[in-house]
């Protein structure tokens, strides 16, 4: 049982696992890689919401006609502006902590314009009774 240290295979030892260079440690992410990590933000739900409105006024346009002066007009947007802005919260509070596509806020906030509309709608004919 006479071996030879100097010939025998050495076992191979296991590398150290590779740390990050004091170089890449200090890299700061970029605005894109930013923004792919955050959720969806405020805006996106405030303009997937604002499609609501657009295609509620064009309902109304259609169903009652053209508001003939700018204070029908006014009316008709300012009925709109609470659902519009609490749906547009609702959406966000739901998608905050996912980044996803455009038509996925659109979706969400269609339940929660209608029935704020709706709500509301419902609140402005109790008072005037």
């Amino acid at each position: 049982m006479d071996t030879d240290r100097s010939t025998a295979d050495p076992q191979p030892q296991s590398p150290l696992p590779s740390f990050p260079s004091p170089e890449s440690a200090d890299h700061q992410p970029s605005g894109e890689e930013l923004l792919r990590a955050r959720g969806t933000s405020f805006g996106v739900c405030v303009l997937a919401a604002l499609v609501w409105v657009g295609v509620l006024t064009g309902v109304v346009w259609v169903s009652l006609g053209l508001p003939l002066d700018g204070y029908a007009f006014g009316v008709l947007l300012g009925s709109l502006l609470a659902p519009w802005l609490l749906s547009a919260l609702i959406t966000w509070l739901f998608l905050r902590r996912k980044r996803t596509a455009f038509w996925t806020p659109l979706i969400v906030s269609l339940p929660s314009f209608v029935i704020l509309w709706l709500l509301f709608g419902a609140m402005n004919v109790a008072s005037q009774a």
